[in-house]
């Protein structure tokens, strides 16, 4: 729908980003998403958070080529 509109728009998602749905959130386009207890939590630093969501994120975007 925004692409048939001609619109340049970047798109979020917020609630429930996670190591397991952060691929298919990438997969699916977003430009942003929002990872608040994915991040902030008792199981890792914040810093580890971080890297687990990015390498996740990664395995489930699309090569650009």
């Amino acid at each position: 729908m925004i692409d048939a509109a001609g619109r340049d728009v970047a798109i979020a998602v917020d609630g429930g980003v996670n190591t397991d749905t952060i691929g298919a959130v990438a997969q699916a386009g977003a430009d942003f998403a929002i990872a608040g207890s994915a991040i902030f939590n008792a199981h890792a630093s914040i810093a580890d958070n971080v890297r687990a969501l990015r390498e996740a994120a990664g395995r489930g975007s699309p090569s650009k080529g």
